[in-house]
């Protein structure tokens, strides 16, 4: 699922590494400590075949613990002034992407809607829109969307819809 995907580390990953952090299964903790922030999914998988490895990154990314390599930090940015209204309005602000994690979490649904049709997104889709607010959460539900599409639809719209998803993720 994450043939293509670079995570890296969070801040919180890495203290979880350091701390010896008991409440990180030891499953969990060595997917976390062969993220490197340079390998995708294929390369991690090569390097540890773990029969679970796409739940253990789903599952670290919901904690925080890792992040894709170019999405938005989990912590917010410093206050600054707020944006324009024309940027802020709409779903997209501009070529950066969605503006917050809400826009994101619709954009990523629309997007869902577009690869599948009305009727299938609603029930594939459903869990983009109810994510959490950090990077972590919203890709770990777009992945088990893209998981379910496999599962349920069709391999290459599951496709379409990850590598578009994380497109949208990255920014």
């Amino acid at each position: 699922m994450f043939e293509r995907t670079v995570f890296l580390r969070t801040a919180a990953g890495e203290a979880a590494l350091a701390q010896h952090d008991h409440r990180l299964s030891l499953a969990l903790r060595r997917v976390l400590i062969l993220v490197d922030g340079r390998s995708d999914g294929a390369a991690l998988r090569a390097r540890a075949p773990y029969r679970d490895l796409d739940e253990s990154l789903e599952r670290l990314l919901a904690e925080g613990l890792i992040a894709i390599a170019g999405a938005a930090p989990a912590v917010p940015a410093p206050a600054a002034a707020p944006a324009p209204a024309a940027v802020t309005s709409g779903a997209q602000a501009g070529p950066a992407g969605p503006a917050g994690p809400a826009a994101l979490r619709q954009a990523l649904f629309d997007l869902c809607r577009e690869v599948l049709g009305d009727a299938q997104a609603e029930a594939a889709g459903r869990r983009l829109l109810t994510a959490g607010d950090t990077p972590g959460e919203i890709a770990a539900a777009l992945a088990k969307t893209v998981s379910v599409v496999r599962l349920t639809v069709d391999e290459a719209k599951a496709d379409t819809l990850r590598r578009r998803g994380e497109a949208l993720l990255r920014g």
